[in-house]
């Protein structure tokens, strides 16, 4: 009898051991022309948690994350119809309710006549690398989003207005007089009412939205698939329940007496805008909004 060290041979031509090396190895799955899949390797239900019998005859949306944004799904639709590769980071749900990430190569498979007959996907497991990314784009303080994660979605949400022409508008938000504040009260509370602000502004917004710390007391907000009177709405009631109801609220809580607002600059996406042009933009609108006494929504 071999000892546990030895390599048993195995009575299955070379393809078979390829084929099984595969199926345990390589994430994939094979769908038909509307995206029904026929095929799964074990490897694709192992990552998902979804026997072979649970995913036959499903398509691949009833994985999908709730917030991951239509225009990723409508971008691969287009560019697989017209008999191209698409390639991109897909964020899944597992059956476990736990989500992961997957870097997803879809191209066309052809009979041999020619003919279209359905699509093959081929799949990493990224998920590890998702959560370090994660953590390098969270500002410390406020563990929302930090500037480099927001600057990195302004930059996807314009080459996207460029191909399908998807509005978006971007806000700078300032906390009013901030620096007095944290000279009188100190960094700690100073600290502590940035955190509560930014939750508060996080909560109110969509999950297709990035809210993120510029720096300082100074945050961003990208609000996508919106418009500028969209975006002015948003910013308005946003300006107005901080000036209302989060102030007396921290007020109360830290026993301060000062009053705390926010100013609002705002802009929306144009034909032929750089990042550096919609940067500078917000900007302004936001230096108006001070200039002009502070606790407002202003619009360039």
């Amino acid at each position: 009898m071999p000892n546990s060290d030895q390599i048993v041979p195995v009575e299955c031509s070379v393809d078979q051991q390829i084929q099984t090396i595969i199926n345990d190895h390589v994430i994939y799955t094979t769908t038909d022309l509307k995206g029904i899949i026929e095929e799964v390797s074990p490897a694709f239900c192992e990552r998902s948690g979804y026997r072979k019998e649970e995913l036959i005859g499903r398509s691949h949306s009833f994985l999908r994350a709730p917030d991951t944004n239509d225009t990723l799904y409508d971008d691969l639709w287009t560019t697989i119809e017209n008999d191209k590769i698409w390639s991109g980071e897909i964020k899944n749900i597992a059956k476990d309710g736990q989500p992961y990430w997957i870097k997803c190569k879809i191209r066309p498979l052809f009979c041999n006549s020619g003919n279209k007959i359905g699509y093959i996907a081929m799949r990493d497991n990224i998920t590890r690398e998702k959560e370090i990314e994660e953590y390098a784009l969270v500002d410390e303080v406020t563990k929302i989003y930090n500037r480099r994660k927001i600057n990195q979605d302004v930059s996807i949400a314009l080459e996207r207005y460029k191909r399908y022409s998807t509005p978006f508008s971007l806000v700078l938000i300032d906390i009013d007089y901030f620096k007095t504040f944290n000279d009188r009260y100190g960094h700690l509370i100073g600290d502590k009412v940035l955190i509560q602000i930014s939750a508060f502004i996080n909560t109110q917004t969509r999950q297709s939205d990035i809210f993120a710390r510029w720096g300082g007391d100074e945050f961003a907000l990208l609000i996508t698939n919106s418009h500028s009177h969209q975006a002015a709405i948003l910013c308005e009631k946003l300006r107005r329940t901080v000036a209302e109801k989060v102030c007396s609220t921290l007020q109360a809580q830290f026993d301060i007496t000062e009053y705390i607002s926010c100013s609002f600059g705002v802009t929306s996406i144009e034909t032929d805008d750089t990042l550096d042009t919609l940067l500078d933009r917000t900007d302004r609108a936001l230096y108006l909004a001070k200039e002009r006494g502070r606790n407002r929504v202003e619009f360039l």
